[in-house]
C-alpha cells in the first residue's frame, strides 16, 4: 500500500502521533483536517513541533553566555556551584529518558546542553586560573553520562533521581539567584541565553505533560520554569537599575 502512496502524505502519515489514527491513503488537506476532529490530536501534534523546537534551539541556547565570558575573560556573576548541580541534573535525566525510552523529542536538548555546560565549566574555571579543577569536573560528569546510560548503572536508582528533580532544580537555580541579589548585579550572565532557558522549561512543561507519564519528571520543569524566569527577571531589573544608579552617583559628584 505505501508504495502507492504519494510520498507527502505517507511523511505527513508517519509524522503525525498515533492518536491522530491517520492514514497514509488520506491527502495533505486530509491529514491536516485531523488536526482539529481527532480528539488530542492537535495537542499531541504540538507537542511533537514544540518538542523538535526545543532540541533545534537548545544546540545555540548558551552560546551567547560562552560568547560573552570568552570575550570578557571573565566569568562574574556566574555561579559555578549552580552550573555544577545544573550538569549533574541534566546527566541523570538525560540518561533516565534514554534508558525509559522516551521520545528523543522529549529530551534531546539535555544532550547538546550538557555538552555546552562542559564548555562553560572549562572556561569559568580557566579564567578562574582553576584549569585543572575545571578539567576533573568534565572527566567526571562525562565519566557518569556514559555509565548511568549503560545497563551497568541501576535504572530504579535513575527513576529515584528523577524523583529528586524539583530539589535539584532549586539547588541549581537558587545559588544564582541569591546571588545576583546579594550583588544587585547578574554579571556576566547572558540575557538571550538565561530568557531562552525561560521560555524553554515553559515548553517542556508542556512537551511533558503530553509525551512523558511522570509527576516527579513534571515537578522539576514546573520549578525549573519559575527559578528560569526569576533569574531573566533579574536580569532585565538590575540591569535597568545600573544605568540609573551610575548617574545618580555622578550627579552627585557634581554637585560636591
Amino acid at each position: 500500500m505505501a508504495e502507492d502512496t504519494p510520498l507527502l502524505p505517507l511523511l505527513l502519515h508517519r509524522a503525525m502521533p498515533a492518536v491522530c489514527a491517520s492514514d497514509p491513503r488520506m491527502g495533505p488537506g486530509e491529514l491536516v483536517s485531523l488536526l482539529f476532529v481527532s480528539s488530542g490530536c492537535f495537542a499531541a501534534c504540538l507537542s511533537k513541533a514544540l518538542g523538535l523546537g526545543i532540541v533545534l534551539f537548545a544546540s545555540i541556547i548558551k552560546l551567547p553566555q560562552i560568547v560573552t565570558i570568552w570575550r570578557s575573560k571573565s566569568g562574574e556573576g556566574v555561579s559555578t556551584t549552580a552550573l555544577c548541580v545544573e550538569q549533574f541534573g541534566y546527566i541523570y535525566n538525560l540518561a533516565a529518558h534514554y534508558r525509559e525510552d522516551y521520545p528523543l523529542t522529549t529530551y534531546g536538548d539535555f544532550i547538546s546542553i550538557a555538552f555546552q555546560n562542559m564548555v562553560l565549566l572549562g572556561l569559568l574555571y580557566t579564567f578562574r586560573n582553576q584549569a585543572a579543577q575545571g578539567g576533573i569536573f568534565v572527566i567526571v560528569f562525562s565519566v557518569s553520562l556514559v555509565w548511568m546510560c549503560s545497563p551497568y548503572f541501576s535504572l530504579e536508582v535513575l527513576r529515584l533521581l528523577t524523583g529528586m528533580n524539583a530539589i535539584v532544580s532549586l539547588f541549581s537555580r537558587v545559588p544564582q539567584i541569591v546571588a545576583n541579589y546579594n550583588s544587585k548585579s547578574t554579571g556576566q550572565l547572558s540575557p538571550a541565553t538565561c530568557g531562552g532557558l525561560a521560555l524553554g522549561s515553559l515548553a517542556r512543561v508542556f512537551t511533558t505533560l503530553q509525551e512523558v507519564p511522570s509527576t516527579r519528571i513534571l515537578a522539576g520543569y514546573v520549578i525549573s520554569a519559575f527559578c528560569n524566569f526569576t533569574i531573566f527577571a533579574q536580569i532585565l531589573m538590575y540591569r535597568t537599575l545600573a544605568p540609573a544608579a551610575t548617574a545618580a552617583e555622578a550627579e552627585g559628584k557634581k554637585e560636591q
